[in-house]
């Protein structure tokens, strides 16, 4: 279980707080109710999830994201909201603090019924947020998939984990975030309510028309053991210039004509299909299989982002290089290690490509760096892009000035060697199967 901060001074808030995280046994948490106590917190114990009341009466909550959001190199945590909505809405939230990894809000009222559910979901999937596009490193294709239950009230998290993954990755912009997030939720509780749970369009309009609301409708349905043992799956696959992800639930189908055409007769204030509707609008392809059951949404993604370089790099020297240049030789020594802002770069080995390196990698040349050993790869521009050279005196200064980064540079090299030793087992599996097929 990873480490936790919560920032709130709202006693009331607070004392719920911890009696949730109790009640679930979750201990590895640390209440943060001052801004200095917050700041130091989060740039010297790199927490996976901070839990912030944005609308915390006593703290002042834009001060303290502003000064989290200038250090770059700390910001690389999950966030769960909680807000009142009679102060802050959620919109306001979102575009306020576009630039941070915003999972979903809970209203004062929602975070008590589902705040630890969401916080173990993120944790036990911290991976996919966390590895800054690594895995295709190794890997033509990055794949994966999530399994989720039919509790309406933790899509968001789902929706959220699935849209920070193409943020974190540097495939889309943080502006798309809103609306991928809404696409995903959207989508998931189509799967759970006309899928798992099997509710009709007619049953739901009934429903709805009695005065319910469809979240107590699918409660209702899963008190059936058979409907609530059902899952939705999310499968994705990452490439070059898209991303394919195709949600399945495991009801029996619909058709997916029938339920246009009656979305388009009820018009502009439809009780259905807004889950259709929106992921029409917001994504660049949307195709339903045949029996009904998957749904696939193509997201393309955005050309040349370039990340904020972090303020402590801003005396450092700026190299704009063009495609073909070469940022370092293989067998010469590594004395200056290089930040990438933009741009993406293959890596040679013995006159042959081993991998490619974008902004989601952030160094190159960091091994034979801190090993003061010759470089072990070439590294060529692919395309026009800008890096930032350090040198080792400069660098050195640059640790005893935040010594927070030291701790951040230790969990960079960690993700590398494990995405690493990962890479290593699949191909000596590989070797083993062709073996024992000869």
């Amino acid at each position: 279980m990873g480490y936790i901060g919560i920032v709130n001074s709202d006693e009331e808030i607070g004392t719920q707080i911890i009696r949730l995280l109790k009640e679930d046994n979750i201990a590895n948490y640390k209440i943060l109710t001052c801004e200095e106590e917050i700041i130091e917190f989060i740039s010297f114990e790199l927490p996976d999830l901070v839990i912030i009341n944005f609308s915390d009466p006593n703290l002042n909550i834009e001060s303290i994201m502003e000064q989290i959001s200038q250090d770059i190199w700390v910001n690389n945590f999950g966030i769960i909201g909680i807000h009142d909505q009679e102060k802050i809405t959620e919109e306001a939230v979102m575009k306020k603090y576009i630039e941070f990894n915003i999972l979903t809000l809970l209203d004062t009222l929602l975070y008590k019924i589902v705040l630890t559910k969401c916080a173990k979901i993120i944790l036990e999937n911290k991976q996919l947020l966390f590895n800054k596009g690594l895995s295709e490193k190794f890997f033509d294709k990055d794949a994966g998939s999530l399994k989720i239950g039919n509790d309406p009230l933790t899509v968001s998290i789902y929706a959220g984990l699935t849209s920070s993954m193409l943020i974190q990755k540097s495939l889309v912009k943080p502006e798309s975030r809103m609306h991928i997030q809404l696409v995903f939720s959207e989508l998931i509780i189509n799967a759970i309510e006309h899928g798992n749970c099997g509710i009709t369009f007619d049953e739901k309009t009934d429903f709805l028309e009695s005065g319910g609301n469809i979240i107590d409708l699918i409660v209702k349905k899963n008190e059936d053991p058979v409907i609530a043992a059902k899952k939705v799956s999310i499968e994705w696959e990452m490439s070059k210039d898209k991303s394919i992800f195709i949600i399945r639930d495991e009801g029996t189908g619909f058709n997916v004509f029938t339920l246009k055409d009656k979305i388009k007769k009820e018009g502009a204030y439809a009780l259905h299909g807004r889950g259709v509707k929106m992921a029409s609008l917001f994504a660049e392809r949307l195709a339903y299989n045949k029996k009904g059951n998957a749904v696939l949404v193509q997201i393309r993604h955005d050309r040349d982002i370039s990340p904020k370089a972090p303020d402590s790099l801003a005396s450092e020297e700026v190299i704009d290089v063009k495609k073909g240049d070469i940022v370092c030789k293989e067998g010469e020594f590594g004395d200056s290690l290089y930040y990438i802002s933009s741009g993406k770069y293959s890596v040679w080995h013995a006159n042959k490509k081993v991998g490619e390196l974008d902004p989601a990698d952030i160094f190159i040349g960091e091994m034979a760096f801190f090993l003061n050993n010759e470089r072990s790869a070439t590294v060529v521009a692919e395309l026009h892009g800008r890096i930032i050279k350090i040198s080792r005196k400069n660098f050195i200064r640059i640790i005893k000035k935040y010594p927070q980064y030291g701790l951040f540079l230790v969990k960079l090299l960690s993700e590398k060697i494990v995405r690493a030793n990962i890479a290593n087992a699949g191909l000596q599996n590989s070797l083993t199967n062709m073996k024992l097929t000869i």
